[in-house]
């Protein structure tokens, strides 16, 4: 999700709305009172991946990226 739409979440209701609209099974398995603390009290992270390829030389093996 974009930064901007996690800074448009300002209330714990904006919060449940957006999870009753996009993720409406994952309340009842998380709970709203964990999901509020969970959301509000810990930082946005990002989710990255890096590909890289590998090559061996003498039995030894060599990371490109």
């Amino acid at each position: 999700m974009p930064y901007e739409n996690f800074e448009a979440i300002k209330t714990p209701e904006q919060l449940l709305a957006f999870f009753e609209r996009e993720f409406p099974d994952a309340i009842p398995l998380m709970g709203q009172e964990n999901l509020v603390h969970d959301y509000f009290n810990n930082p946005v992270g990002e989710l990255i991946s890096i590909k890289v390829f590998f090559f061996h030389f003498s039995y030894k093996i060599f990371k490109n990226s």
